[in-house]
């Protein structure tokens, strides 16, 4: 099991139960498919919101990714209420690298109390910080396919991100995708961290967001190489 979390959700819209079949499967082979409770994904189509925010900004809709942001909002303030001390969030097209939960475990045991977010996998696009042979520090991790929240920072997100769908979608239009938002906001004052090795990718699948099939793991595993702390080098090849 893994340690430290006793909450763990995963978003999925109620129209995708392909994609809630195939997380399951990824679930079953860590042993978790039972704990992982499902979390249905927001939909902001189902409310009133204005329409010239229904565009796409560059290859992503606005609409798609307020529900995206929408939904770990609701899951947030859910752990708030419920006095969680962290919550672990999955989405549906998460894939793992490897099926050895203890590899998670190790970096959660290196993990400082001051943590604010702690990635299992991302798109991380700038040199990282050494930790420990298993975590590494990071102020740029993009997607949110496998992170957990601290409480520390239930209160940064909920004020800053809107409740109100309509008004979700138009601050969804000024910041593109929940992982910008994430960047901007949060990452740049809350600690965060990733495991090493990258035990969690986006597999492929449809994509609401872009509206295609898409796979990000490649780039996902070629970046995370790229971008490892120069001592793990050091550490690990002298």
């Amino acid at each position: 099991m893994l340690n430290l979390f006793n909450n763990i959700y995963c978003i999925n819209l109620v129209s995708r139960e392909d994609r809630w079949n195939q997380s399951q499967k990824s679930f079953s082979k860590l042993g978790i498919e039972g704990i992982v409770k499902r979390f249905p994904a927001i939909n902001p189509r189902k409310y009133d919101f204005d329409p010239k925010f229904d565009t796409k900004v560059g290859p992503y809709h606005i609409v798609p990714n307020a529900g995206c942001l929408g939904s770990h909002r609701a899951i947030i303030k859910k752990a708030k209420e419920e006095g969680m001390e962290q919550v672990l969030v999955f989405e549906d097209d998460v894939s793992f690298l490897h099926h050895d939960i203890g590899l998670v475990n190790h970096a959660i045991e290196d993990l400082p109390d001051n943590w604010g977010l702690l990635y299992l996998g991302a798109t991380v696009e700038k040199k990282m910080w050494m930790v420990s042979n298993f975590l590494f520090r990071t102020d740029y991790a993009k997607a949110t396919h496998a992170v957990a929240y601290h409480r520390t920072v239930y209160d940064d997100i909920l004020s800053k991100v809107p409740e109100d769908i309509s008004d979700l979608v138009e601050f969804t239009a000024g910041c593109v995708a929940i992982d910008n938002f994430l960047i901007e906001e949060i990452q740049s004052k809350h600690a965060t961290y990733i495991c090493n090795p990258l035990f969690a990718v986006q597999g492929r699948s449809f994509s609401d967001i872009v509206q295609m099939n898409i796979d990000y793991s490649h780039d996902q595993i070629r970046l995370f190489d790229e971008n490892k702390p120069d001592e793990w080098f050091t550490e690990n090849y002298r």
